[in-house]
């Protein structure tokens, strides 16, 4: 249309010489060629064209309808201009660059000078930029004019000489460092706004798919991810700043969806919009902090002001913490490697409380645990545990003052120096909610990661009423089933034999009501009335086997029949032969048949005796 058509003047000597397009009309007094078709190179018309450039800026800045016009009146070279006025198109170009801080100034109303309250900085336009913050936030939290309305033309690229000069003259075009510079504004202000938008949530979102973007596209092309100066890189651009959010403290046995964001708490995955305004920067790289993220265990919380879980939102704050590299993933490995290290330098690392949770931790990644030992080439948990006396030794010096859970009675088995008793359990909170399994857990953690236990003696008398008995046992789910049986073999494997003598020995009430020791009792699945029953829950097969109750058709537990057959005086023969057949199939060595030698003249001998057959 006329309306958006550029102007196109000649040059004029008082008439018109010749039109090279220039969006204004020069008229001097030149020195024209013979045709008067040109202007020809002479210093006269050198001198006029220098001060013709001069007065151009000179009228760019004192004139407003030019000056907000400023894109339709720039000079422009063309294919059929001469080298001596291109001249004249640099030098006005130049001019306009040198100058071009005055004229904004100018066309933004802010004056000759300028003053202290006014913004100090100015950009060029960006869509992506500006659907985040607009161009009155940014004037009124950052300082920053945006030049969406210098000109009426395109400032959207190369088609428009003004934009060409803008950038030659250092303006640079928003970006997302001009969004981070916001958060500076006093007394909190831009979070303030941030936390009054509709949707606070999808404005994060968007941050940080524009900061993945900008490191993607920015730093990564001049440093390389693989290169040392990267992590700084994008550490420099974004540490000053608060927008990280940091996860809940919390015991890591504990599920939380709460979310905080202070620098001293840290996972969780839900959003709450009441605590987006407590986002804050990174901590200092001081040796003292351990900033991870923890994607694939969204219910970890830190219990450690030095150890901190950057958390997310959505998926495009997730990226832009993994592709940052700012903060490693937190696996049960790094941690349990952290909290060693922990430990290890620091005669007292932390309060009772962290202490506790650092084992629970250990204790429920037990895998993990013996995975970083056997890579160390060491076999010390390099891990402590607070003891009766107040301080905190290494687990290799700690000992026991309970058994499967029971309490040893004062003055037997305990070692003298009571220093090195661990102290008391915390409060069970376990997964299960069951405080038997708890204690088991924990003491079969201790039994696997100390060097020294307690030694039971036979000479122990446990209070019959304050002993968790076998149906206890066997009445806790698979896991803690699971527990029982490897502590129970762990304490054998540490020298306490009279244990399983102890246990075997307790006695049980059958389902035939009679109270036996466990040993003497058989599973009634497999062994019906014949043997005296009980009934051994799925899952608890393997505690009932270390007791010696009689599980499976063996050797062992056909002989218990035919013994119970002998004692009910049974005479029928079939019975007799159906077990010995039984034990003869299932014998596998030559033992057996050593055995069976014995058994059968045992079983011979007490027929006579009962006068059976």
């Amino acid at each position: 249309s006329s309306r958006n058509r550029k102007p196109s003047f000649s040059v004029y000597a008082f008439l018109p010489l010749n039109n090279l397009g220039f969006p204004f009309l020069i008229n001097c007094d030149w020195v024209a060629i013979t045709n008067r078709e040109g202007v020809s190179d002479h210093i006269w018309n050198s001198v006029l064209r220098d001060h013709v450039s001069t007065f151009y800026v000179w009228i760019v800045m004192h004139d407003t309808y030019i000056r907000n016009r400023l894109g339709t009146y720039i000079c422009q070279s063309s294919p059929e201009m001469s080298s001596w006025w291109r001249t004249f198109v640099y030098d006005t170009k130049r001019l306009l660059t040198q100058y071009l801080p005055s004229i904004l100034k100018q066309h933004l109303g802010h004056g000759e000078d300028g003053n202290s309250s006014s913004p100090t900085e100015i950009r060029l336009p960006n869509r992506d930029i500006e659907a985040l913050v607009g161009a009155a936030t940014f004037r009124t939290y950052g300082r920053i004019d945006v030049l969406n309305n210098i000109t009426e033309g395109d400032l959207s690229g190369g088609s428009s000489s003004l934009y060409a000069i803008l950038v030659d003259a250092g303006v640079p075009t928003l970006s997302v460092c001009d969004i981070l510079a916001c958060f500076n504004a006093p007394d909190n202000k831009f979070m303030e706004w941030i936390d009054s938008l509709a949707d606070p949530a999808a404005w994060w979102s968007g941050l940080f798919r524009l900061l993945t973007s900008f490191i993607s596209t920015v730093i990564e092309p001049n440093t390389p991810i693989s290169s040392d100066e990267y992590v700084p890189a994008v550490r420099a651009l974004v540490k000053n700043y608060p927008i990280f959010l940091h996860r809940s403290s919390s015991s890591p046995s504990t599920s939380s969806s709460s979310q905080t964001r202070c620098s001293s708490s840290l996972p969780s995955s839900s959003s709450s919009s009441s605590s987006l305004s407590s986002r804050t920067s990174l901590p200092p790289l001081d040796g003292r902090h351990f900033t991870y993220i923890c994607p694939g265990d969204v219910s970890l919380r830190s219990w450690r002001s030095e150890i901190i879980i950057l958390d997310s939102l959505d998926i495009h704050e997730m990226a832009f913490l993994q592709a940052s590299g700012l903060a490693p993933e937190l696996t049960p490995r790094l941690l349990i490697a952290l909290l060693r290290t922990i430990h290890n330098s620091n005669s007292i690392p932390g309060s009772i409380d962290q202490i506790w949770q650092d084992l629970r931790y250990v204790r429920d990644h037990w895998d993990d645990f013996q995975s970083i030992v056997h890579d160390s080439g060491d076999d010390l948990p390099h891990l402590r545990a607070p003891n009766r006396a107040g301080s905190f030794p290494y687990l290799d010096d700690i000992r026991l003052s309970h058994v499967l859970g029971v309490p040893l009675p004062k003055g037997h088995s305990l070692p003298e120096d009571l220093g090195a008793i661990l102290a008391p359990l915390p409060s069970s909170s376990s997964l299960h909610h069951d405080h038997l399994y708890d204690r088991l857990s924990w003491e079969l953690f201790f039994l696997r990661t100390g060097k020294t236990t307690i030694n039971i003696s036979s000479k122990v008398v446990y209070p019959t009423h304050k002993h968790v008995a076998f149906r206890d046992y066997i009445n806790l789910h698979d896991d803690g089933a699971r527990v029982v049986a490897e502590a129970i073999l762990t304490h054998l494997n540490n020298k306490a034999p009279h244990l399983l003598d102890y246990l075997r020995s307790q006695t049980m009430r059958t389902l035939q009501n009679e109270d036996l020791p466990v040993k003497n009792l058989a599973d009634v699945r497999v062994f019906s009335d014949l043997l005296p029953s009980v009934e051994v829950p799925p899952g608890t097969e393997g505690i009932a086997k270390i007791l010696g109750v009689a599980m499976q058709i063996d050797v062992e537990s056909c002989l218990k029949v035919l013994d119970v057959l002998c004692q009910r005086s049974i005479t029928d023969k079939t019975i007799y032969t159906k077990w010995l057949d039984k034990m003869i199939t299932n014998g596998t060595s030559g033992t057996f048949y050593q055995i069976l030698y014995f058994t059968l003249i045992y079983i011979f001998i007490m027929l006579i005796h009962r006068s059976i057959i």
